[in-house]
């Protein structure tokens, strides 16, 4: 197996910059059918980024019923407010599959900032059916529903709230945008092939603190190609060396034109962890970017193919890897640093959008310590305490440096002066792990070793 060496990037401008959706709600619950009601009925939901963060909002939607047949008004109101919230309404069309979202365009996107909004669709009694307040929803990380509300036809500023929290009327939802780049800048294609059968890509080597938020993987298509190919992201390194990225794979058509990349859009935006720096060490973290091939179906490019990433990621490509159909665990290494087999690529959050909605404290919160945290025994055989001076805190998370997650605890911001007994599964790998405690104005970070 050939080392994986790590390189000093060129500097290369950004191209392919685009504009990905995703769906404000990830899941739901439907309740009770009903059309009993006449006036404006959704959710009050809230986003709660990072200090400034703002989200560009495309498109309402609502569910659709089979045998709706009207058309519906959807809006956005300021909760702070009461009044619409401008150039956030449209006329929802009936359209779709039964139970599912369907979604129209707003006239313009509009940007709204971190707040509580209502969404609501007008409903009129007798007519399209919707689904009651017991209708159970959940959302992205950087925001949250609060609870279902409506308001009648003869009082439509008097806004009322029944239901519980994570529920809605409708129900309702919205989408907005991430700006999305390309990694793979520039590519030299190599020799054609289709002589072996499993699964071929490179490796990524993430940049030093930042993580990549993937947003879409991509394959080449080449004249020829009709078979559908599953793309998938693989943990490169650390105890899930091997294993599957969770959410991290999309089945792949081919279209486009010859010699370019085509892209399937993932469900959610899937984090990479970024290369850390954890009390002075250095810890590279390693991904494998890969497409099923099939011997004797399409064709695809050998590992002398020339790949370049985007500079502005600080992330490196060390190696082509694959692996056969026989023994598709066993990941090898093949070829020269800045090549692929494909080649494979895949879509990024650009600005890192995504990630300031997720986290409070922006990219360099693992570069962070903070005196107010004691953990001992540090190192530990799984059993700890880790005290907390002071109040504020509302969440603590145990995780590998892969970002794996291996123990959560909510805490209540209102308890004072913690002393938390902690004990891991004692089915963990040996090695440094990440405790990380949140604030509302801060992620603080301490190095763990388990031994």
């Amino acid at each position: 197996m050939k080392k994986l060496f790590l390189l000093l990037l060129t500097c290369t401008t950004l191209i392919g910059v685009s504009q990905q959706k995703y769906n404000f709600v990830q899941s739901k619950t439907l309740g009770t059918l009903r059309n009993n009601y006449s006036g404006w009925v959704g959710t009050n939901f809230y986003l709660l980024g990072p200090t400034g963060q703002t989200y560009t909002v495309t498109s309402l939607g609502r569910i659709f019923v089979t045998g709706n047949v009207h058309s519906h008004t959807l809006k956005l109101v300021d909760a702070s407010t009461g009044l619409d919230v401008p150039g956030g309404s449209a006329t929802w069309l009936p359209k779709g599959t039964n139970g599912q979202f369907s979604y129209v365009s707003l006239d313009s996107a509009i940007v709204l900032a971190n707040g509580q909004y209502y969404l609501v669709s007008d409903e009129v009694s007798g007519e399209d059916k919707w689904y009651d307040n017991n209708t159970a929803v959940t959302a992205m990380p950087f925001g949250g529903i609060n609870e279902p509300v409506y308001s009648s036809i003869l009082s439509p500023q008097n806004w009322l709230f029944n239901g519980s929290v994570n529920h809605s009327y409708g129900p309702v939802d919205f989408q907005f945008e991430i700006s999305t780049s390309n990694f793979i800048q520039s590519k030299t294609l190599g020799t054609l092939r289709n002589d072996y059968s499993g699964w071929v890509g490179m490796v990524v080597q993430t940049g030093e603190y930042e993580p990549l938020i993937v947003t879409a993987l991509g394959r080449i298509f080449v004249t020829g190609n009709v078979h559908p190919h599953t793309l998938k992201l693989v943990y490169g390194s650390g105890d899930y060396r091997g294993t599957d990225v969770p959410g991290g794979s999309v089945t792949w058509l081919p279209n486009g034109t010859n010699g370019q990349f085509s892209y399937a859009s993932l469900q959610e935006p899937i984090e990479l962890s970024g290369t850390v720096l954890i009390d002075g060490v250095y810890f590279p973290t390693f991904y494998y970017v890969v497409s099923d091939e099939v011997s004797g179906e399409d064709e695809w490019y050998d590992n002398n193919t020339a790949v370049t990433p985007a500079s502005g990621t600080r992330a490196s490509i060390p190696s082509p890897v694959y692996s056969s159909s026989s023994s598709p665990q066993d990941w090898l290494f093949n070829g020269s640093a800045n090549h692929s087999y494909g080649p494979v690529d895949f879509q990024y959050d650009s600005n890192n959008d995504y990630y300031r909605m997720r986290n409070t404290t922006g990219i360099n919160a693992l570069t962070k310590a903070n005196a107010d945290i004691s953990v001992f025994p540090n190192p530990s055989n799984g059993q700890m305490t880790v005290q907390l001076a002071g109040n504020g805190y509302t969440l603590l998370k145990i995780s590998n440096l892969l970002g794996r997650e291996v123990y959560t605890q909510v805490l209540s911001p209102d308890q004072t002066d913690l002393n938390l007994n902690i004990t891991l599964n004692n089915g963990l790998s040996h090695g440094i792990y990440l405790l990380q405690v949140t604030t509302p104005s801060a992620t603080i970070n301490k190095r763990l070793v388990l031994q």
